[in-house]
């Protein structure tokens, strides 16, 4: 009986060990595993993230160079281009920003901030504001305008109306 026994373990061990060896890798198997979730995906040979969310900005016929965030606001924008430009027309505002409707509402993650010249904003959802001064308020920052001086930006913004272009790059 005992012997009977012995042999019924060492069946079990060796059924188990052959049921268990298809469950685990070996160390080399692993190292060129890497799990689904941890998988990052792909980006075309060429582009950075940034390349994403291409953009134009005119302004009074000024092609504006911008530095544009990667956030919802942004992508919905860039959405709303692909069915072609839009034209905007702005008005000064308070001394330090040119402000203008867009056609619907972009998603918002307003946070308060300080504004500087050559800032763009969000507001309510639905307004985009170039800054060519500094104000405090809530906004869901668009971008920034780049390769322009302060000055460069006043001169630009600081006029009783503007219309601005934005389109796909």
């Amino acid at each position: 009986m005992k012997k009977r026994k012995t042999v019924l373990l060492a069946w079990i061990a060796v059924i188990a060990v052959f049921a268990f060896a298809g469950c685990t890798a070996s160390p080399s198997d692993q190292s060129n595993h890497t799990p689904p979730s941890a998988e990052q995906p792909s980006e075309p040979s060429g582009e950075t993230p940034q390349e994403e969310f291409m953009i134009a900005l005119a302004v009074n016929g000024k092609e504006i160079s911008v530095e544009w965030e990667e956030n919802a606001s942004v992508a919905a924008l860039e959405k709303l281009l692909s069915d072609g430009p839009l034209v905007i027309q702005t008005a000064r505002y308070g001394g330090f920003e040119q402000v203008g409707s867009l056609p619907q509402s972009l998603p918002a993650e307003d946070t308060r901030i300080q504004t500087a010249a050559g800032d763009i904003m969000l507001y309510a959802s639905r307004s985009i504001v170039l800054f060519y001064g500094s104000n405090t308020w809530s906004y869901t920052k668009l971008g920034r305008i780049s390769g322009l001086t302060e000055n460069e930006i006043i001169d630009l913004l600081n006029v009783p109306n503007a219309e601005i272009v934005l389109s796909q790059a």
